[in-house]
């Protein structure tokens, strides 16, 4: 089919952005409930939050203190805030907006709909009180929208796009979220030792892991596991690895596909060679700091490969 790049761009947008809000949603609620079971002294700060986003930055030109309400107010409420989910919903929305004619009317409907719940309660969603509500909202409306994704499109270039959008957002969170986790719990020491399993515990939830998990590895959660998991797992399909594979399935029957196939294959083949259990909490975080540079280079060769073109 032809499909004109300044709309597969914005589909491969719409994609990323929706991810983005679920994402946060679910890091959020899970980042909560984990502050609300640990005892006082035993639990990271809430900045963690803001160093998942690499906001620092940002932040502090806007707050001096990174409380539970200030980081609450910029993650949750803020609509010029480029890491909150009002931010993302609204870009989302945008790009919905300007490719109606090759989207089904209820995914536009689902996206306003989630637009104006989102205007509408999100100020009020920084209280603990409404915060579950909220973010349990957000994320089931955004499966909605993902779910009318998948049942509403033809397996073709629309679909594609969207999808590796999404994929690779997805692959982006998880190193975020995994790298965060594994320096906020080190940084607590011995400290931590008596609840790191209840923490990397949450780094799975926040991914929808856990359970999977479970069945993998059993109920003991450490360290070494989380991480071969949420980066290696080919049977898991929110880990790093699962999502590379699928990336090389929807390239394959693109035009001049070749350049993004092989940086996806090569990135794949050291993901898989990497040794988790063997390195050290520095040689970890090295190799998901590679990781994400090598992420931003796909989503690179494929803005410069399908986006600047006329049609796809």
């Amino acid at each position: 089919m032809i499909l004109l790049s300044r709309v597969a761009e914005r589909l491969y947008w719409v994609a990323r952005y929706l991810e983005r809000t679920q994402a946060t949603a679910r890091l959020t609620r899970s980042y909560t409930h984990l502050i609300m079971d640990l005892p006082i002294g035993q639990s990271p700060t809430w900045e963690v939050l803001i160093n998942t986003f690499d906001a620092q930055l940002p932040f502090t030109q806007r707050f001096n203190v990174a409380s539970e309400t200030n980081v609450m107010r910029y993650l949750l409420a803020l609509n010029e805030s480029t890491n909150s989910i009002p931010f993302s919903v609204k870009c989302a929305r945008e790009n919905v907006r300007t490719t109606r004619g090759v989207l089904s009317d209820d995914i536009w409907e689902h996206v306003n709909e989630l637009h104006l719940f989102v205007q509408e309660h999100a100020s009020s969603s920084v209280a603990r009180r409404n915060r579950y509500d909220f973010l349990n909202e957000v994320i089931s409306r955004t499966q909605l929208i993902f779910s009318a994704f998948q049942h509403s499109l033809n397996r073709d270039h629309i679909h594609r796009f969207i999808t590796l959008g999404r994929l690779i957002e997805r692959a982006d969170m998880a190193t975020r979220i995994l790298d965060t986790g594994a320096e906020a719990i080190h940084s607590l020491g011995a400290k931590g030792q008596a609840v790191e399993s209840l923490l990397w515990g949450n780094v799975l939830e926040s991914q929808l892991a856990l359970s999977a998990y479970r069945r993998t590895y059993g109920p003991v959660i450490d360290r070494d596991t989380t991480a071969a998991f949420l980066l290696q797992s080919l049977q898991f399909p929110n880990s790093v690895a699962f999502g590379l594979n699928d990336m090389i399935e929807l390239l394959a029957p693109l035009p001049q596909s070749t350049a993004a196939l092989r940086t996806v294959r090569a990135v794949n083949k050291e993901l898989d060679r990497f040794k988790v259990k063997k390195a050290s909490v520095e040689e970890l975080h090295s190799f998901i700091d590679t990781l994400q540079v090598r992420l931003i280079e796909i989503d690179g060769i494929i803005a410069r490969t399908w986006f600047k073109l006329g049609t796809v």
